[in-house]
């Protein structure tokens, strides 16, 4: 059988859920003092093309090019950001770059990051502001074979669950969660690679439900899903980040309104025609990373429904609601992480939806 594309293929690097130093030390000096990010001398990404009268910009994506920013892919694609009047640079991720400190070091004027590093990332003093969600709910799941299903917590019991090692704080606050921190469960640490679950080898394995059980079908093995955010641990993802200051100063303030506006355009695009979305991410945006154009189209339609939901829909896309601001924090506080409420703001949206939400 065909190993899995695994490097193509994953859509994020799941990093440790719970840390609360490596990416943060030093975020107090890499703030560029007194200075918005539209006011950085000499930056690459943060300036006004007198030819074209837009202003260049950044935005830090968590990981590598694929359908997991196909929003974003089409805001430029379709000229949303342009006609909010910015050159818009893509800048990849991976395993080695983290958001937090290119954004408060200006080099990018928003970032999306995963909630397990900006939360620790603010608490540890970066100077950073959560301006909304990309996804409403958490994509993190134990997977199995559907001849072995393994759909709730307690079926975990007894059962070799495939862990590699940035997730295993994450497994862990998982298992806190649902009283199971004591039970017999044997741990298997493994790396990303699907074939020990292909094989026998392990029971289950910590995933995204929008992408492993997708690379699992397409070679003809159903799947069953155990979703966290639907047993105990429930939290917001692909947080947005921007400079505090930039967030408190009214001119950048309406800057990264209209940045998130056309950002939310290129996402209701991608809600209303994922096909779309997948092809410009493989096509165009990823074509270097290889992907496969089934497995983007799956992937796209799979996470639409992190994307939208009926708080989006009230009102507007990345809205934070209180509600999911607290559980949030309540899952971030099972791992011993425990931020703030102040840390999220729903400023920016409200400037971006001053004349109506984007959906």
């Amino acid at each position: 059988m065909t190993r899995p594309m695994e490097i193509n293929l994953k859509p994020v690097d799941r990093r440790s859920f719970f840390r609360l130093g490596a990416i943060a030390a030093g975020y107090t000096g890499l703030a560029i003092a007194g200075g918005s990010i539209l006011e950085a001398c000499g930056s690459s990404v943060a300036s006004t093309s007198a030819a074209a009268t837009l202003t260049s910009v950044g935005i830090q994506f968590n990981y590598l090019e694929n359908v997991q920013f196909g929003g974003s892919f089409l805001a430029k694609q379709e000229g949303y950001y342009k006609a909010e009047g910015f050159d818009v640079t893509l800048l990849p991720g991976g395993a080695d770059v983290s958001v937090e400190p290119v954004v408060v070091a200006g080099k990018a004027f928003v970032g999306i990051s995963h909630t397990a590093d900006c939360i620790p990332a603010i608490i540890n003093g970066a100077p950073l502001t959560v301006i909304g969600a990309g996804y409403q709910r958490n994509p993190n799941c134990v997977v199995s074979k559907a001849s072995a299903p393994i759909t709730t917590p307690t079926d975990m019991v007894g059962k070799r669950i495939g862990v590699d090692p940035p997730s295993a704080s994450l497994f862990d606050a998982f298992r806190k969660a649902n009283g199971l921190e004591n039970a017999n469960i044997d741990v298997v640490t493994v790396g990303y690679d699907l074939q020990p679950l292909i094989d026998g080898e392990i029971d289950g394995k910590i995933a995204y439900i929008t992408n492993e059980p997708i690379i699992l079908e397409e070679q003809g093995i159903k799947t069953a899903v155990l979703a966290f955010y639907a047993n105990n641990l429930p939290f917001m993802e692909e947080l947005y980040v921007a400079r505090t200051a930039d967030v408190n100063n009214p001119a950048t303030l309406k800057q990264l309104g209209a940045f998130m506006r056309a950002e939310a355009m290129g996402w209701a695009k991608a809600v209303t025609d994922p096909v779309l979305a997948a092809t410009v991410a493989t096509d165009i945006y990823g074509k270097s990373q290889n992907l496969s154009l089934s497995q983007q189209e799956l992937e796209a339609k799979a996470q639409i429904p992190f994307v939208s939901t009926p708080d989006t829909e009230a009102h507007g896309l990345f809205w934070m609601t209180n509600s999911n601001i607290a559980r949030t924090l309540r899952s971030l506080a099972i791992g011993g992480v425990h931020g703030q409420a102040s840390f999220f703001s729903n400023k920016v949206l409200r400037e971006a939806y001053s004349g109506g939400p984007v959906v």
